[in-house]
């Protein structure tokens, strides 16, 4: 079945225009590598050693190396 057809029958199915467009929840751990507390965290050790390494940081803060590569992004280091 295609694409269109899926949602065509989805909608149609639902009470007139009351279609539930919401994300279901799933199971799995969820994102939090990258949240304030880490983000602030980051920043603190980075001002603290401007040559420490993603690795070290990771180490430090018990997450992953690309958490880490993300946060630094987002703080623009």
């Amino acid at each position: 079945m295609s694409t269109v057809r899926h949602w065509v029958r989805r909608f149609k199915d639902e009470e007139l225009g009351q279609a539930h467009l919401n994300d279901k929840m799933q199971s799995g751990r969820p994102v939090t590598a990258s949240g304030q507390l880490h983000q602030d965290r980051v920043e603190e050790l980075i001002g603290g050693n401007r040559f420490i390494k993603q690795k070290e940081i990771a180490v430090a803060l018990g997450i992953s190396k690309d958490r880490v590569g993300h946060v630094i992004g987002v703080l623009g280091f």
